[in-house]
């Protein structure tokens, strides 16, 4: 009886994780959608730094993978979740640190930001300028 609550409530568990991650990926899609909307580089800047974020998770939890499991303690499904959210934690410090990001945030910004906010960044200024000599 108590193993059947037991798993019950971790499939409860793992559902509510699933959940707060597809959450997660929608959240970039609202505050792409409002950085359009109000032509704001702030909400456009934090949407970047989503991105990376989900980027900085995934190639944590892919390096994980290539450690090899054992011990003397065996991992729980609670741990692997717990281990999860730190990481989901360390991938948005990661993301939002001036000093420490990997650039991918700010790489995605100038693409965009000419699209959402309607200014040119540097690439498009420099084809400009080499049309207008030719």
């Amino acid at each position: 009886m108590q193993i059947d609550s037991l798993s019950a409530s971790s499939q409860h568990i793992r559902l509510k994780a699933e959940n707060a991650w597809q959450q997660g990926q929608n959240n970039f899609k609202d505050i792409l959608a409002q950085a359009e909307r109000e032509q704001d580089n702030a909400k456009l800047k934090q949407a970047c730094q989503e991105i990376e974020a989900m980027f900085v998770q995934h190639m944590l939890k892919q390096m994980r993978a290539t450690v090899p499991k054992g011990g003397l303690i065996p991992e729980s499904m609670a741990s692997k979740m717990y281990q999860e959210m730190l990481d989901a934690e360390y991938s948005k410090l990661i993301a939002s640190s001036p000093h420490h990001s990997l650039g991918i945030a700010d790489l995605i910004y100038q693409q965009l930001k000419p699209q959402i906010v309607g200014q040119p960044n540097e690439q498009t200024q420099i084809n400009e300028q080499t049309d207008e000599r030719k």
